[in-house]
């Protein structure tokens, strides 16, 4: 094609003669304007083997054509002299700007390019796993560390669904991971995953599951990194399994030499002086801190393996701290010896929320423990705060405080402030460090507040969790040991009846008495160790491991029996009628949201 303006005059009346389309003509003025695949091959030297003129016309074409003139009107207007003229300084104007823009557009393309390509060589170099997902989970990214893992190359598993690509892992653990991450919209981390490695040995993966928006946040894309943690687990098992042996080899020999002592000193054995008896009593307190050390030691190291079990449920908090700060408890006594006064600040009624009652007072005799031995005179306080989705609890002293250079490392293990050699009061140092452990595994937060030389105070969050939310997270627990030992599960529900009328009609206070006898008849009908029952405000969930749905029902029914027997001595009101359900896995339901919706419908 020759680029000259008879030419390019001859084609428009052509066109107007074959009658081309307006769409057709668009497409030919944007040929001219270096739009095309070809012309963008070739950059900005193909846009200067056109005239100014040509652009010029072209550019005049497409600005009339849009102004609603038809093709014959915009052709005639245009090879009038006199309305070129008119136009001439339009259509130059117009020329510049399509210029710039044709540069514009070709150094955006090659920008785009190159980050393109850095930003594939640089997912191609990560070591770990690395894959991508859509919000359809499809997979849109599998780097090499993930071929070499799993054994599937990209071109297996790229734009098919995740649970297609038949990786042999827990898909249910990742599959709930991912279900969370789009939920929250917040990083999720799983440990421990098993995976068959190649040559179908068993290993463990370490994943975290990234969310990513986009701009306009209308879609959620997800980011999979991972590890093969095989190794690191074998370590972490060989020193779990060292700690665990030598701190319960020391508590045999332990507890026979602490029950020597005692006798002895309690005079069993015979008379003693009171030189004896002092030198007893110290060793006494060595041995009780001995034990303490050797606690601690497994407590941490459970913690950091993920394998303290939490026995979770419905514990009123208000109880446990009126019970530790009690005139009789050892705290007041120890307060007393130190001149300190021991005080509580807690609202009237229950407070309840969903935890290990042993681990909650753990965390608070650690913390107040803690506050009295850097506390020399005036007070320690625990308060309580009842918010409507969490609980707060401070505990507050006068003590020394904490400088600021030393709160970073608070939490660390094995970590001492103020410590002097000498007499006085020593710990092991793990202390917060596991009170922070435990409130972090009952998904709460803890951080500290301080004032050098005025005192210090540790506060940490409970949240509150729905009945919903409860009863959830013991189905996933058992279902997920179910599937792996390929056993059933039954669970069952036991709810009363319009509960809400009957708080109104017989008070609060009546019918939680009620339930606590519900739940106390029911644990104690429950025939197996792994058998469980779990209260919420207003039902008990029963959770019966490697039972199917026919001993289930014999077992719910044996129930029924024993706590209308005990409802009956009670006195309790016959308008107070129990509903029951059961429902089981595999035959009613696959996941625990399809069992949890059969259960609450």
């Amino acid at each position: 094609m020759e680029h000259n303006s008879g030419r390019l005059y001859g084609s428009i009346e052509a066109s107007k003669k074959v009658k081309i389309s307006l769409r057709q003509l668009y497409h030919w003025v944007d040929i001219l304007q270096v739009v095309t695949p070809k012309t963008q091959k070739y950059g900005i030297r193909q846009f200067r083997r056109f005239t100014a003129r040509d652009l010029m016309v072209l550019g005049k074409m497409k600005m009339l054509i849009e102004k609603g003139y038809t093709l014959h009107a915009a052709t005639k207007m245009i090879k009038n002299n006199g309305i070129e003229d008119k136009f001439q300084e339009a259509s130059s104007e117009e020329n510049h700007s399509t210029a710039h823009l044709v540069v514009e557009h070709s150094r955006v393309v090659e920008e785009l390019r190159k980050t393109r390509q850095e930003t594939e060589l640089i997912l191609s170099s990560i070591t770990s796993i690395l894959i991508g997902l859509n919000p359809n989970n499809f997979v849109t990214h599998w780097n090499a560390s993930a071929e070499v893992t799993f054994g599937i190359t990209r071109e297996n598993a790229v734009n098919k669904p995740l649970d297609s690509c038949e990786i042999q892992w827990d898909s249910a653990a990742v599959l709930e991971g991912i279900k969370k991450c789009r939920r929250t919209g917040r990083p999720t981390r799983i440990n421990d995953i098993r995976f068959l490695r190649l040559g179908q040995q068993e290993g463990f993966l370490g994943i975290t599951i990234i969310p990513v928006k986009n701009e306009a946040k209308d879609r959620l894309d997800l980011l999979i990194f991972g590890a093969d943690i095989t190794e690191r687990k074998k370590l972490e098992q060989m020193k779990d399994e060292f700690v665990s042996t030598v701190s319960h080899e020391l508590r045999t020999p332990l507890t026979v030499i602490r029950e020597g002592v005692s006798q002895v000193l309690d005079g069993i054995l015979g008379p003693t002086t009171e030189d004896q008896q002092k030198f007893l009593a110290i060793s006494l307190q060595a041995i009780d801190r001995l034990g303490r050390i050797i606690n601690d030691l497994l407590d941490i190291s459970k913690i950091e393996a993920e394998k303290l079990e939490l026995k979770l449920d419905l514990v009123d908090v208000n109880h446990i701290i009126q019970e530790i700060t009690a005139s009789s408890s050892p705290f007041q006594f120890r307060a007393k010896d130190k001149g300190l006064v021991l005080k509580a600040n807690v609202p009237p009624g229950k407070v309840e929320v969903y935890a290990d009652k042993d681990k909650l007072i753990q965390i608070f005799t650690n913390l107040i423990g803690n506050a009295m031995k850097f506390t020399e005179k005036g007070s320690v306080e625990v308060v309580l705060i009842e918010q409507a989705d969490s609980i707060e609890c401070h505990v507050s002293d006068t003590g020394r405080g904490i400088s600021q250079e030393d709160l970073p490392k608070v939490f660390a293990k094995f970590q001492q402030f103020g410590r002097t050699n000498g007499p006085g009061e020593k710990g092991t140092g793990l202390g917060l460090a596991i009170s922070k452990g435990l409130v972090e595994m009952h998904r709460g937060q803890i951080w500290i507040k301080t004032e050098l030389g005025k005192g210090t105070s540790f506060i940490f969050t409970i949240p509150k969790l729905t009945e919903k939310e409860i009863f959830k997270d013991h189905i996933t627990k058992a279902l997920r040991k179910a599937i792996e030992r390929e056993n059933s599960l039954s669970v069952a529900l036991f709810e009363v009846k319009d509960f809400s009328s009957l708080e109104k009609k017989l008070g609060q206070e009546k019918v939680a008495r009620f339930m606590e006898s519900l739940e106390r008849s029911i644990k104690q009908s429950l025939r197996h160790k792994a058998d469980i029952a779990v209260r919420s405000r207003r039902g008990i969930l029963v959770i019966l491991p490697s039972t199917n749905k026919e001993d289930a029902l014999s077992a719910i029914n044996r129930m029924e029996q024993d706590y209308q027997k005990a409802f009956s001595k009670a006195g309790f009101s016959e308008e107070m009628r129990i509903t029951k359900k059961v429902v089981s896995f595999p035959d009613d339901g696959q996941t625990e949201e399809e069992i949890l919706a059969q259960l609450m419908e």
